[in-house]
């Protein structure tokens, strides 16, 4: 199996949790609690994602392995300044962490393919 397809059927699960904690608030925002409605989105771009990577698409290799890596910069950039020695070098490696479905990518960048079908 390949490591798009491990990474597709991650994102698949993300997604899922995702809306089952959606649909898990539902009496919490019901009795005045945090309306977490909103999150559908990002569980709609897991599950395109994770189908996309599943299928091998370029532009979904693409689009997950900048999303991570700038989450993974942001990370590690972010809290320079503000988190104390011993947790920096946690969120260091934290942002390392989501800057590898970048370097797989240009890995593994023959594997994928441009086409809808095939």
């Amino acid at each position: 199996m390949s490591s798009f397809r491990v990474l597709g059927m991650l994102s698949v699960v993300c997604g899922c949790i995702t809306a089952a904690a959606i649909l898990m608030n539902t009496k919490a925002r019901a009795s005045g609690g945090h309306d977490i409605r909103g999150l559908w989105v990002v569980a709609l771009v897991c599950w395109v994602l994770g189908a996309g990577l599943f299928a091998h698409w370029k532009w979904a290799a693409v689009l997950f392995a900048t999303i991570l890596g700038l989450s993974g910069v942001v990370v590690a950039v972010a809290s320079v300044g503000k988190v104390p020695m011993p947790w920096l070098i946690m969120s260091f490696v934290f942002g390392a962490v989501l800057l590898l479905p970048a370097f797989i990518t240009i890995r593994d960048w023959h594997l994928l393919r441009n086409r809808w079908i095939t």
